[in-house]
């Protein structure tokens, strides 16, 4: 079962922040942001094509990706 959206904004609001903690700690290296992006994707059912809300959560997941692989240290 999916999770609902306000518990994926909340887990991807999370991982934000850990991952930003993490680059002010040790800086940027290579795939930033994808191991755990693949973690939340299983842990959230990541489905871009079922129900809508399995789409939205899908897009959230697609935008916190873009924003991994653009993200420079500032905030």
């Amino acid at each position: 079962m999916a999770k609902d959206i306000e518990q994926a904004r909340s887990i991807i609001k999370r991982v934000k922040k850990q991952l930003m903690k993490k680059w002010d700690e040790k800086g940027g290296y290579e795939n930033f942001g994808q191991k755990e992006l693949r973690k939340m994707k299983d842990e959230l059912n990541y489905n871009p094509y079922g129900s809508p809300q399995e789409r939205q959560i899908s897009k959230m997941l697609n935008t916190f990706n873009d924003w991994a692989m653009n993200y420079s240290g500032r905030r």
